[in-house]
């Protein structure tokens, strides 16, 4: 915001102009089409999430692993980062995330006879890989700052010559 008003600043030498007749009209309809905007956003991040929880199995699938994992781990700082894979996985920002755990569920329920494709232990430690991995994004995620409703809407009215 500080950049648009520096962006807009009259210079002191800057001649005043009479505002225009329809200057209001032209403010009215800038700030109609700013909540136009804002409400086709909030639709689509609305309908983005309906996506989102169309994955449902697949995120079931990886959260229902990460929390058979949980008994077996001893250490809170570990535990924290489990949970907070999963919450990634759930919020599905990173889709690769529950994409990933769902491969590595499959793959553990391979198991008995020649088709055994990977251990508990493993899959454990490939967890676990992913939590340590994706940790410091789950941070920076808690840190954004959130949007706030906008309480200036520049708007300018030209006069035709």
């Amino acid at each position: 915001m500080l950049d648009a008003l520096n962006y807009f600043k009259a210079k002191p030498d800057e001649k005043s102009v009479p505002r225009i007749a329809q200057h209001h009209e032209h403010v009215e309809k800038a700030v109609k089409e700013f909540c136009r905007v804002k409400e086709q956003e909030l639709h689509e991040e609305e309908q983005n999430q309906n996506q989102r929880s169309n994955l449902g199995a697949q995120v079931t699938t990886a959260v229902s692993l990460i929390n058979s994992m949980m008994p077996r781990i001893e250490d809170g700082d570990t535990r924290l980062k489990l949970v907070q894979l999963k919450e990634l996985a759930e919020r599905g920002t990173i889709t690769y995330i529950a994409k990933r755990l769902q491969r590595i569920q499959k793959d553990l329920q391979r198991q008995g006879g020649s088709k055994t494709k990977m251990t508990f232990e493993d899959a454990l430690k490939q967890v676990l890989e992913m939590a340590n991995h994706y940790n410091a994004y789950y941070r920076d995620t808690q840190n954004a700052e959130e949007e706030s409703d906008a309480t200036i809407i520049l708007s300018e009215s030209f006069q035709n010559n």
